[in-house]
């Protein structure tokens, strides 16, 4: 049987941390332990739901989770294209027009908010390893591509639901938040009812 110990997805923070029981004692007996596994468990299951882009811990979703992480770890998922046959898949929606595109503008949003323009921005993006074999040129212009698509009003609401996840979350609770509403790669964020109202709810607080 071919065991796979190469190591494809390196996790960080919580899902990088071991769940960790206390000893038993007069203070801490085997139920305390058995509670405190099992939420920590859904805890770390949403996490790993928000890591690959998932919504919420449903059935459906955790059909999906399981097919995300075998794409990762299990050889036997992985696909492979003949010569000439194309890797994009008909009727799919652009790379770009779903999540992708919500946290490269994201991105790009918090280094403006930093001082940087766009194009100083994609330079720094290119560094990061998101983003690392794609030039800044192409970032650049993908981002203009997004704005073009949203349009003015539609920037304009995403830029109010970003500045205020950004005030209270950090950029992976950030990331994390966006990248929930893309359990198939379709992109609520391009609905502009959903934007607008998400945004006028955001703005109250």
């Amino acid at each position: 049987m071919y065991k796979n110990t190469e190591q494809h997805v390196l996790y960080t923070d919580d899902l990088a941390q071991p769940i960790m029981l206390k000893p038993i004692s007069l203070m801490n007996s085997q139920q305390d332990n058995a509670l405190y596994l099992y939420k920590e468990t859904e805890r770390k299951l949403k996490l790993l739901h928000a890591y690959y882009g998932l919504l919420d811990t449903d059935t459906q979703s955790l059909e999906k989770l399981v097919l995300c992480m075998a794409k990762e770890h299990v050889p036997g998922f992985k696909v492979e294209y003949p010569s000439g046959v194309s890797t994009k898949v008909v009727g799919s929606p652009p790379y770009w027009a779903g999540k992708e595109g919500v946290l490269l503008y994201a991105n790009i949003y918090k280094l403006k908010k930093a001082g940087k323009s766009v194009l100083a921005a994609c330079k720094n993006l290119s560094l990061n390893e998101r983003y690392a074999d794609i030039p800044y040129s192409s970032l650049n212009q993908r981002y203009y591509e997004v704005k073009r698509r949203w349009g003015k009003c539609h920037c304009a609401s995403m830029d109010v639901i970003l500045e205020k996840l950004s005030m209270v979350f950090d950029d992976k609770f950030l990331e994390g938040f966006l990248a929930s509403y893309f359990p198939d790669g379709n992109a609520l964020f391009n609905n502009k009812k959903i934007v607008v109202h998400m945004a006028k709810m955001l703005s109250k607080l």
